[in-house]
Formats: C-alpha cells, structure tokens, sequence
C-alpha cells in the first residue's frame, strides 16, 4: 500500500502516471454495481468493466474498472488508411497517420 509521502515522492521525481489501487471488503457489492455507481455522474463513456472468469465460475476473482480519463487516444479511418488522434479534454490535440500500434507504442513511451 502506497502512503501519501511515497505518492508525493514520486510525483516530486517527476512520475506523470502513478497507479492508485484500493483494495477493499465489499461483502454487499458486485463489480458491476460497484461500476455503476463510480460511472453514474460521469456517464458511461470510455469507461470499462473487466472480470475474471475461469471455467464455468458465476463470478470472478479480480475486477478491473477503468473511469474517463482527460486524455483519449483513438484511431479512426479504414484500416487501409487510419488516422491516428490524441484528445484532451475532448479536443483533438496531435493527429497523424503512422501505423497505429507504433503510434500507440510511441505515445506510451513518453510516460
């Protein structure tokens, strides 16, 4: 578990992306009401919802909800032609038409 200090630590050497995790009992919560609740003022817009199910099992052991995020990379265009796009805040600030998996690669190697 992460403490405030370490998190600002981090933040003072110049980390732009630090994972916050908690963990938690939710005897009364499913991953899916849990994911309704943190994408109900928000909307539902990229945002994601994954589980793990093995075999034939109702439920899974770990969950992973992914919440809206200032920046969107996304690829649009036909396959013989893609464009490739970064928004902020919903405007489109860096496009180009490079291959887009070395663009992707090439945009997360910036962090």
């Amino acid at each position: 578990m992460m403490t405030p200090l370490e998190f600002e630590k981090l933040a003072k050497e110049g980390y732009n992306r630090i994972p916050v995790i908690l963990e938690t009992l939710a005897d009364l919560e499913t991953p899916l009401s849990l994911y309704m609740k943190l994408t109900q003022h928000e909307g539902s817009q990229n945002t994601f919802l994954l589980e793990s199910v093995v075999g034939g099992e109702r439920f899974g052991r770990y969950s992973i909800i992914g919440l809206p995020a200032k920046t969107l990379v996304r690829i649009v265009g036909t396959p013989d032609a893609p464009k490739n796009e970064v928004l902020l805040q919903g405007q489109v600030i860096e496009t180009n038409c490079d291959n887009p998996l070395d663009f992707i690669e090439a945009y997360l190697a910036r962090f």
